[in-house]
């Protein structure tokens, strides 16, 4: 899939060095080599460019990004190898980047490239919330709103390293999509890769209303309505009014609507660096609900997921491979 860009930035839009840690990030403040730098150059640049997650093994040599001279010269100085970057990301676009950087050759994989970005996340929730509380036009509600969401990520962050088992902070994460935006119902799908589609399977609010065999049909092809582009496209998608025009015409659907009310969506697609790995729904049944801050929840809330799942996965691979050894 080709890249997905960010907002178009000004050619005199810049960035730079605003906090450090390790002594090698931290002198080439007395070097000047940590001078601001256009967007698009370098990784950080490349991120904030294309609005997504980037990492590479051996920077110098590295051609999928524009050098600048300064920064390769930084390179040099330090050593750095394997440099991942992944974009604080803003209601309006990214924010800025979060890197990190290793001397070891391919020193970052898909887990650790997951589990940046669900910081910068939480870095850019703490971002905004700054700005918010500096306008004095903002409500009471919002804030404590705003609170709510940075709580939920920060507890549902703190279990990802720690699981063996997807199912309980999956869970957590569905109920928490529903709470902290104030839908009526949500819903977590999972890929199954055999039969190329996206199947419900946690949810909050919404099984009470329908069968075992019903929430057996409600499966969608992916690349075909909304869920299923959202995966396909590996993007947000959010409507109002009548939703049903977005699925597949079908009798269950129908039903799902007509039993629901729910009459807005935000859609968010789960995704590894492997490929689609689900999508996190949520519903109202007021038109309009929802806007642009609850898309970002709902999106970071699904890279939670996403990470929760691709840890799972290592996880159960590495005690296979121990068995393996043992045996």
């Amino acid at each position: 899939m080709p890249p997905v860009h960010g907002p178009a930035y000004p050619p005199n839009v810049r960035l730079a060095w605003a906090y450090a840690a390790g002594e090698d990030a931290v002198s080439p403040h007395s070097t000047g080599l940590d001078r601001s730098f256009k967007v698009g150059e370098g990784v950080a640049g490349r991120v904030v460019a294309h609005a997504e997650a980037f990492r590479t093994g051996d920077y110098l040599a590295d051609g999928r990004f524009e050098h600048n001279e300064v920064s390769d010269e930084l390179v040099r100085i330090t050593g750095f190898n394997s440099v991942l970057s992944a974009p604080l990301r803003g209601e309006a676009g990214p924010l800025g980047a979060l890197t990190v950087s290793s001397r070891r050759v391919e020193a970052y994989d898909d887990a650790q490239a997951g589990l940046l970005q669900a910081l910068a996340d939480q870095a850019a929730i703490a971002i905004q919330n700054a700005r918010l509380i500096a306008e004095p036009n903002r409500s009471r509600s919002e804030l404590t709103r705003r609170a709510d969401a940075q709580q939920a990520l920060r507890e549902i962050g703190a279990r990802i390293t720690a699981i063996r088992e997807p199912g309980p902070l999956l869970q957590q994460v569905v109920d928490a999509a529903r709470r902290l935006v104030g839908g009526d119902g949500s819903i977590l799908d999972l890929v199954n890769p055999d039969a190329n589609e996206v199947r419900w399977t946690y949810d909050s609010g919404v099984r009470a209303g329908f069968s075992s065999e019903e929430i057996a049909q409600l499966t969608i092809p992916i690349g075909v309505g909304a869920t299923g582009i959202a995966v396909a496209e590996g993007r947000v998608i959010a409507a109002s009014d009548d939703l049903r025009v977005h699925f597949p015409p079908s009798q269950i659907n129908d039903r799902f609507f007509g039993m629901t009310g729910y009459r807005s969506m935000i859609i968010a697609p789960i995704t590894g660096e492997s490929g689609p790995l689900g999508a996190l729904e949520v519903y109202s049944k007021r038109p309009g609900a929802f806007d642009d801050e609850d898309a970002a929840v709902i999106r970071t809330l699904a890279s939670q997921a996403a990470i929760a799942i691709t840890n799972t996965h290592l996880i159960q691979e590495l005690e296979r491979s121990q068995a393996t050894v043992e045996a």
